[in-house]
């Protein structure tokens, strides 16, 4: 904690609490993506579902005057239980341009609640899992940093301002 040595007692404090805070806001977006991510990849079943509708939907314009475009598909597929689930998806332009309605896609979904589903992005498993790791490491330096700044201060010994010690 080098960094943050040359600073007063209420700045460690002040640091400390903002690593803290960064900590914790990456602890939710770890835990929030955790919770949508693995499920899909650990315990997701495949099944083919049917494009009903694609769209394109204008989203702005660079200063070059490009038009930049997002482009989606809905698709429809029978889950086990015999219940129709539809759902809704972006798509790089390149992908999206290779699907047209009525075409077949391939889409994991979570057994116990098949309306958690997502185009199967299976081939990218590993690079999304790999991303998780920076996420992580901010985590537990933000969490560990500020803690450790702010339980500094808690475990100083002050000097009673009646006791005379030279």
């Amino acid at each position: 904690m080098k960094i943050f040595s040359n600073l007063n007692s209420l700045g460690k404090g002040i640091a400390g609490f903002v690593l803290l805070v960064v900590g914790l806001v990456f602890l939710i977006i770890v835990f929030k993506n955790t919770l949508n991510d693995f499920p899909i990849w650990f315990f997701g079943r495949d099944v083919s579902a049917v494009v009903e509708e694609t769209w394109v939907e204008k989203t702005g314009e660079n200063n070059a005057g490009e038009l930049t475009f997002q482009y989606f598909i809905r698709y429809n597929f029978t889950a086990p239980s015999g219940e129709s689930v539809t759902g809704t998806s972006s798509l790089a332009g390149m992908e999206w341009s290779g699907i047209s309605e009525g075409s077949e896609v391939k889409v994991t979904y979570f057994p116990p609640n098949p309306s958690h589903n997502r185009l199967n992005d299976s081939r990218f498993m590993l690079v999304l899992l790999c991303s998780y790791i920076p996420l992580i490491v901010l985590t537990w330096f933000g969490l560990f940093a500020g803690w450790k700044l702010i339980s500094a201060d808690f475990k100083r010994e002050e000097l009673h301002p009646w006791t005379f010690e030279n």
